[in-house]
């Protein structure tokens, strides 16, 4: 298996009408925050934002060359060394894969952007995705609520990452890693 994390600013105009695709599709909008339906105007006007912002990274996720969903990196502060992620895919993806995007895209926060906290928000009626996050070792320190719904912030720290891959289920998913090849271009 190959996974390729493909900077949104480098997909091609095909490439980002299946990603838009896959971010309006129900099951996405459904646990954003932004739960309208994104049009390509809009998409393409943010893209162009997005390729002067250094503090947001979006990468497209392929899988053996299929694009299957995405990652990415927001508010990165390079002062307090601290960012948060996120992710979605289609509806029918092998969970492995967004088990190895996670892992894949926490290793790139940590090692080469050397961040020292990672943050997320996950909805509290997605309770799939909290417990998805329970088990990559983040914790909740506060509760949002806000127009989109009630909101757990979560974390995790460089070091807590590292005790964490190292037990459990993420030392399972540590050992199947080796045999997937991946890159962020």
């Amino acid at each position: 298996m190959r996974i390729e994390f493909k900077n949104y600013i480098l997909l091609s105009s095909d490439e980002h009408i299946h990603i838009l695709q896959i971010r309006n599709s129900d099951h996405v909008r459904h646990n954003m925050n932004n739960k309208h339906i994104i049009n390509i105007k809009e998409h393409l006007d943010w893209l162009e934002n997005l390729k002067e912002d250094t503090k947001n990274i979006y990468y497209a996720v392929f899988v053996d060359g299929i694009i299957l969903g995405a990652v990415y990196i927001t508010d990165i502060n390079h002062v307090e060394e601290t960012c948060t992620w996120g992710l979605y895919f289609e509806n029918d993806t092998n969970p492995l894969i967004p088990s190895y995007s996670t892992y894949f895209l926490i290793e790139r926060v940590f090692n080469t952007l050397k961040m020292k906290r990672l943050n997320l928000e996950v909805s509290k009626l997605n309770t799939k995705a909290y417990k998805f996050d329970l088990s990559f070792g983040f914790q909740v320190y506060d509760e949002i609520e806000n127009d989109y719904g009630k909101y757990y912030l979560m974390y995790i720290t460089n070091i807590q990452w590292k005790q964490s891959k190292n037990v459990g289920l993420l030392k399972i998913l540590t050992k199947k890693l080796e045999k997937v090849q991946y890159n962020f271009i």
